[in-house]
């Protein structure tokens, strides 16, 4: 290969070496990018939902704690969107690096272009004579040779087009990369002055905060003396409850007297109706229905901790849905009702027998049945309370395997 190809090849080689380079940048950029700015919608609307709820929680002039709740809870999306946007920022600072890099390396190949087209057109325009060209040709001392020279003088022509193609090519991306930088700059602006704008929202949201932290510490006894009614009311409604399985029991155990050794709780299985109803309930585990058409869980099993008092520890014997105000309450099973009982901390209680299962439905304003009646699955049994003071609508739900309470998440339909 002469020298003209060789350089011809090595600038060719650069170009598409730099061109495929910017190519997996921008591509792996541009997709980190999407993947930001979809996160940052969904950020935007979370905390968006966020703002909407808490203005209706303070439309409906619920508690403190509620509103604290919420405020805690916009924060936090907030706070994930400023990462995000800091990080989309991070990937733009990224991106304008690698374009003033591309900038710096085109700057470089066009200079040597240049450099070496004005050289050959300093040799063209010394040689422009024709005699030079004809000259150069017939002076050949054979035909081999004067072939050889014809070819050199066609590469040398075609070599001198494509390093001027070359050039324009680098010069049009050179322009191109100058205003896609200028166009990330701004992009880049404009993340940040939505971090600005962010951070501003999240510094009076913490404010509000520690407002309401601050508030509730003064609230303490009060909110203290709430939650020990409460435990009281749970207590009682727990005893009465153990106490009418206890009585079932015993009515079981007087009906199967040739019944032995069988732990007491099993004799409320252990005719074959009520076997067979215990098994089916048991065969529906996860599967059973809610006992409202609508709502989530607002309260979970077990012990918890208070979200603002820590040093206080709560328990709850079932879990606490959340519903519309006046929604029906339906028996998750079909059974017979054992008893309906009233606690102020539970308003009206109805327990139902399922075999050796039990469930209860606890703070019902309006029980429609009563101990006794037969029951089918979804049938309607009360109306739910609503706390107008708290403005929280919930009903409570329990099931119990003889005097052993359950989880009634495991047991209703996810």
């Amino acid at each position: 290969m002469n020298g003209c190809s060789k350089t011809q090849f090595h600038n060719t080689t650069e170009f598409l070496i730099v061109f495929m380079l910017l190519l997996i940048s921008q591509f792996t950029i541009a997709q980190q990018k999407q993947q930001l700015q979809s996160k940052k919608q969904y950020l935007l609307q979370e905390v968006d939902e966020a703002e909407k709820i808490l203005l209706k929680k303070r439309k409906d002039k619920v508690g403190t704690e509620k509103i604290l709740y919420s405020i805690n809870k916009k924060v936090l999306a907030r706070q994930t969107l400023i990462k995000n946007l800091q990080y989309e920022a991070q990937k733009i600072e990224s991106e304008i690096s690698a374009t003033t890099n591309n900038i710096n390396r085109l700057n470089k190949n066009i200079k040597v272009l240049k450099e070496e087209y004005a050289t050959m057109i300093l040799s063209a325009y010394k040689n422009r004579n024709e005699f030079s060209y004809w000259y150069f040709l017939f002076s050949s001392s054979d035909f081999n040779s004067l072939i050889k020279r014809l070819q050199y003088l066609r590469q040398y022509t075609d070599y001198r087009e494509n390093q001027y193609q070359l050039l324009k090519k680098n010069i049009a991306k050179l322009e191109q990369e100058k205003q896609e930088q200028e166009q990330q700059q701004q992009q880049q602006q404009k993340v940040i002055e939505q971090e600005v704008q962010q951070r501003k929202k999240l510094q009076k949201e913490k404010q509000e905060q520690d407002d309401l932290v601050a508030k509730i510490g003064k609230e303490a006894k009060g909110l203290q003396q709430k939650i020990e009614a409460k435990r009281k009311a749970a207590q009682k409604l727990e005893t009465e409850i153990a106490a009418i399985i206890r009585r079932e029991i015993e009515a079981a155990k007087s009906k199967t007297k040739g019944v032995k050794n069988v732990k007491p709780a099993d004799y409320l299985a252990a005719t074959p109706e009520a076997k067979a109803l215990s098994n089916k309930f048991e065969s529906n585990r996860g599967k059973l229905p809610w006992p409202v058409d609508k709502g989530y869980i607002s309260k979970k099993y077990g012990k918890s901790k208070h979200p603002y008092l820590k040093y206080i520890e709560t328990n709850n014997n079932g879990i606490n849905i959340a519903t519309n105000k006046n929604a029906t309450v339906k028996t998750i099973f079909s059974g017979e009702v054992a008893n309906v009982l009233f606690n102020p901390g539970f308003q009206a209680a109805i327990i139902i027998r399922h075999g050796k299962y039990f469930t209860v439905y606890g703070n019902i304003k309006e029980a429609v049945v009563k101990t006794g009646d037969k029951v089918s699955i979804g049938q309607k049994i009360g109306v739910v309370y609503t706390d107008d003071v708290e403005n929280k609508t919930e009903v409570h739900l329990e099931i119990w395997n003889g005097s052993t309470k359950m989880n009634p998440a495991y047991w209703v339909a996810k």
